[in-house]
């Protein structure tokens, strides 16, 4: 008795001394979990979080004030020849992303995270940051109709509301954190686009907004002051030196908010790198999702 009393106080001193030393308890039980995975299922796991907040936005409404972060989990069809940088980026839904995503599905009960929401769709994998989503519907309350308010990230995690779905361009961007300026220059682009496109087409035009009645001259004259307008939001896309992607939508650098939105996006990317400068980023991420 006195010998197991021994190894039990010894088994517990270990568990403290791994606490400790992992940084505190969440960390033991967060290890803990990534090690009772089969080889399979880490891997599986391991491929579609790197996948999301390595190679994608989400790591920015996990460390950052970016509302949501989502990503499409099949290949869009090819955009038409007007479609300005889409800012719904997509990735191939097969395996093993979809044995990740199973892996979360299963083991996701025992995590709680209170200021976070990973939803998995039928189609697409959406984070959303509560505190940031909440600020800035109720920021921008004007611009969605009342009953959205309502439990609206209940709605979500349901997969009974869709936001790209439900939303125009201008919402989208918005609660996708590229800015209220941006967004309208946006929407006003796809506007007019979704004119200009069947027209040229021989179609029928039949535009939605009665401001858009315009001659098609003057429609691609107001398309190319748009354009002027915009540009890559941050070029260091082009250069994937980085472990982590940058935030990109089409922006308007002669505004003072995409330069706020600059700075901002900069501190979080700091802080992403900072929490992915070693091998425990898988480890860091699901910290901070339950944090």
């Amino acid at each position: 008795m006195k010998m197991l009393g021994i190894r039990s106080l010894l088994f517990v001193l270990a568990i403290v001394v791994g606490s400790c030393a992992y940084g505190n308890h969440k960390s033991f039980y967060i290890r803990k979990f990534l090690v009772s995975l089969t080889q399979d299922e880490y891997k599986g796991f391991a491929i579609l979080f790197e996948e999301l907040f390595i190679n994608n936005e989400l790591a920015y409404s996990l460390f950052g004030n970016k509302p949501m972060s989502f990503v499409f989990i099949f290949p869009p069809p090819p955009p038409s020849p007007y479609f300005y940088m889409h800012p719904y980026p997509f990735f191939d839904g097969k395996q093993p992303l979809q044995k990740g995503i199973a892996t979360w599905k299963k083991f996701q009960k025992q995590f709680k995270t209170p200021n976070f929401s990973l939803i998995f769709g039928k189609d697409y994998a959406l984070l959303i940051n509560r505190n940031a989503f909440q600020y800035t519907v109720e920021k921008y309350a004007k611009e969605f109709s009342p009953q959205v308010h309502n439990h609206l990230i209940k709605k979500m995690e349901s997969g009974h509301f869709v936001p790209w779905d439900e939303f125009n361009h201008k919402c989208m961007g918005i609660l996708l954190g590229y800015g209220s300026h941006n967004s309208t220059l946006f929407e006003k682009r796809m506007d007019i686009s979704n004119i200009l496109l069947p027209a040229e087409l021989g179609q029928a035009i039949s535009p939605m907004k009665p401001h858009l009645l315009l001659s098609i001259d003057h429609l691609h004259a107001k398309l190319d002051t748009i354009d002027k307008q915009l540009t890559i939001f941050d070029k260091s896309i082009m250069n994937l030196s980085g472990i982590v992607c940058p935030v990109n939508f089409a922006a308007d650098f002669s505004h003072p908010e995409t330069y706020k939105l600059k700075t901002s996006y900069h501190l979080t990317r700091k802080k992403i790198l900072s929490a992915y400068k070693d091998d425990n980023w898988l480890l860091r991420t699901l910290e901070k999702l339950t944090s």
